[in-house]
């Protein structure tokens, strides 16, 4: 969360959360600061400026932070509220000065606001709460888990289509039967060609057998 606050507003955060009942303020550039001398007028715009700069971002911060981080920035501005409301100096200085009650008034109405709009303090934001964080568990989950996930998910997409067998390893294995068919094949049609050279050469071989009886019978 700090990370993304501006080092002024985390100064002057920081500033305010520990601020004692009796500590005099200054501000330099919007930033607020510990001081023991008289309060020069000018000086007093620099503390308007500081102090809406501070609860401007932080209002702000409760739109990038989630639920839990959120409740964390409520309980930061409501003690720097007590804070200032409880100071002496902030005291005097609402009394004398209009303007920086006026100001201080105007940024408590917007936190109040706030609070409204978030639900803070009702069942709803304990709620919301929950849910946020159960949400970011799960993107969490799924981030931690992405080869899974990615499985998972072409899973459940084939079941809704009614993809529930997949018939790819038979497909193969009918495959695989079919080469081998082919292949007994080829070697039946050599077979047969070799069975007609042989009769052939017996054929062959009965002729010659003849021809030499037949000689023979001439001769005798």
């Amino acid at each position: 969360m700090n990370t993304l606050m501006a080092d002024k507003v985390k100064s002057n955060c920081s500033f305010l959360l520990k601020l004692n009942e009796n500590d005099n303020i200054k501000a330099s550039r919007g930033e607020l600061m510990e001081n023991d001398d008289y309060v020069q007028v000018d000086s007093i715009v620099d503390i308007e400026y500081a102090i809406y700069l501070t609860f401007t971002d932080l209002f702000l911060l409760t739109n990038r932070v989630n639920y839990s981080e959120c409740h964390k920035v409520i309980k930061m501005i409501d003690i720097c509220f007590d804070n200032i409301y409880e100071n002496k100096f902030f005291q005097k200085l609402m009394e004398d000065e209009e303007s920086f009650d006026g100001m201080i008034g105007n940024i408590m109405l917007e936190y109040l606001s706030l609070k409204d709009r978030l639900y803070y303090g009702s069942p709803f934001f304990t709620f919301f709460s929950y849910i946020n964080n159960l949400s970011d568990g799960v993107k969490q989950i799924f981030k931690e888990n992405n080869e899974y996930v990615s499985k998972m998910m072409g899973i459940y997409s084939n079941q809704l289509e009614g993809k529930h067998y997949d018939d790819s390893s038979s497909e193969e294995e009918d495959n695989g039967d079919n080469d081998n068919g082919d292949d007994g094949g080829i070697d039946d049609g050599n077979g047969d060609e070799n069975d007609e050279n042989k009769e052939d050469n017996e054929d062959n071989e009965d002729n010659e057998d003849n021809e030499d009886n037949e000689g023979d019978e001439i001769i005798d």
